[in-house]
């Protein structure tokens, strides 16, 4: 329980969080100016103050320099409020809280602010330490490199010990705000800590929920504590064991004499054995590679086999209007990506990597999906590049298969994730962050259209989508990489190094579907 200050503006949310806070067992007073707030905190000692975001810059600080040192302050506020005072929070170190939160994330975040304000600076996970102070993270003495995201995971799974949190809960905290994306990237960040720091028995799975950490704590006193969840207190030392002393010196047991053990085998025999051995193995080796030979013969093993990921790329074989040869030849441009894409797969030994034709190759729809079919193909990739009849759309756009579909998870799960790719890159992201639907209609007169619709329409309609979507027995989508008639996107995305980074964004994606670790760029 703590005592809790909120300095809030008049018609803001304060009736929300004083329920919230009140709830959790805190004692909250509110107050609605900053005249008011200095003479609460005169007259009240407070373990935490929270202001509106909304008041000015000086109000705020006038604040903040009547409060004791090491007390946690929070800004509260929308996202836009709290970004506007973003840089100047950061110079004070203060922290944020952008509403509306969780009733568990508003809890976590309270008990996380008062437990570092009050002893905790460093704590101990097996060889690891975490100097929360420093950011910093070491392993066996030496400084391990981890991503601030990475790092943001770690240190809110350390502040909370031996408690379950939910993968949301995470996103909400180490993210900082309503993570919008799949709870996935929490497992993926969770396996790289693993892998980084030798944390698997540490970070344990709680099924169907999300993670909890077991770790030893250092307080500021440098006594080592086992925290307690439960009770929240920290368990009792253990008694020493009790050692009698008898007073009368005993006589030492006589000493038994050993035997000396004959050898089980001669030096001869021993080499026999040794030999026969050699030779089982060899009789085994070559039984198992004559069996692995009739196997790829009659096509019963898979290309990869159960350790490899099959990855099937198809270079689009360009269109027949105009754009399709505008700046660039859109049959060139995809297979310099594709080649691009098939090397660093190549290069990673968790894949195998096919493609549907060689350069200059051409082959219908049906033909294409039955390259990935036949192979059982684990993903399905399909580079394709945009036009427009005015000149002047820009950007990039992919198209999962649509819902209602087998693969429509999967699928959608793989093009957030080259879309996101492709924004980090600079990239303009059409529509809804750069994932769309594509259905094909009637247009009366034995033609179609292309309708259009973004991801936020889930809805199951009866037209078909893209040929090799519907074919793919696979997760699939169809990016469509940029616009040739766009001077810009040609002149970043085309080309060898547009080929390379495209590739390199694609290359990402698949290792983060799949929670394998990209090799080096």
């Amino acid at each position: 329980m703590a005592q809790i200050l909120m300095v809030m503006t008049e018609g803001s949310k304060s009736s929300i969080l004083t329920k919230l806070l009140t709830v959790q067992g805190h004692i909250v007073d509110c107050v609605y100016h900053a005249q008011g707030a200095c003479e609460k905190i005169a007259q009240q000692v407070y373990q935490m103050v929270i202001i509106d975001s909304l008041f000015s810059d000086g109000d705020c600080f006038f604040v903040c320099r009547s409060l004791a040192k090491g007390v946690p302050v929070f800004f509260c506020g929308s996202y836009e409020e709290v970004m506007e005072k973003a840089p100047r929070i950061a110079a004070q170190e203060k922290e944020c809280l952008i509403l509306p939160l969780s009733e568990q994330a508003l809890a976590l975040r309270i008990s996380e602010a008062l437990a570092a304000s009050s002893e905790c600076e460093e704590c101990r996970i097996g060889t690891c330490r975490i100097d929360f102070v420093r950011r910093l993270v070491t392993r066996e003495g030496k400084e391990i490199a981890l991503t601030p995201q990475e790092y943001s995971v770690l240190a809110t799974l350390a502040r909370h010990p031996h408690r379950a949190m939910s993968r949301e809960a995470l996103l909400q905290l180490a993210w900082g705000y309503r993570y919008c994306g799949d709870t996935r990237t929490v497992d993926v960040h969770i396996q790289k800590i693993r892998k980084k720091l030798d944390l698997a028995k540490w970070i344990q799975t709680v099924y169907k929920l999300g993670y909890r950490l077991e770790y030893r704590r250092k307080s500021e006193t440098g006594s080592e504590t086992m925290n307690d969840f439960q009770g929240g207190h920290h368990m009792p030392p253990r008694r020493p064991p009790v050692r009698c002393v008898h007073s009368a010196r005993r006589r030492p047991p006589p000493k038994k004499r050993r035997r000396k053990k004959s050898p089980l085998f001669s030096g001869l025999e021993k080499v026999i054995l040794m030999l026969c051995a050699v030779l089982v193995c060899c009789i085994i080796y070559s039984t198992v590679q004559l069996v692995k030979g009739i196997a790829l013969q009659f096509d019963i093993l898979s290309v990869g086999g159960d350790n490899h990921h099959v990855i099937v790329i198809d270079p689009g074989h360009g269109g027949i209007d105009r754009g399709a040869e505008y700046y660039a030849v859109e049959s060139e441009e995809t297979e310099r990506t594709a080649s691009a894409l098939q090397a660093l797969l190549m290069a990673d030994e968790n894949y195998d990597v096919l493609l549907t034709k060689q350069a200059g190759e051409g082959l219908s729809i049906a033909d294409r999906a039955s390259v990935a079919n036949s192979k059982k193909a684990d993903l399905f990739l399909s580079i394709h590049f945009n036009s427009d009849e005015t000149y002047s759309a820009t950007g990039f756009e992919c198209y999962p298969q649509t819902p209602g579909s087998e693969y429509y998870s999967d699928s959608m799960r793989f093009a957030k994730a080259i879309a996101e790719g492709m924004g980090e890159q600079g990239q303009n992201l059409r529509g809804f962050g750069g994932v769309r639907f594509l259905y094909y209609t009637d247009d009366g007169e034995g033609g179609y259209q292309k309708l259009l619709r973004e991801i936020n329409d889930t809805n199951v309609y009866p037209e078909q989508t893209f040929g090799v979507l519907e074919q793919a027995q696979c997760p699939a989508v169809l990016a469509e990489q940029c616009f040739l008639t766009s001077d810009s996107d040609v002149l970043n995305w085309t080309g060898d190094s547009g080929a390379q980074k495209a590739a390199r964004v694609y290359y990402e994606a698949i290792c983060e579907y799949f929670g394998t670790e990209p090799i080096a760029g």
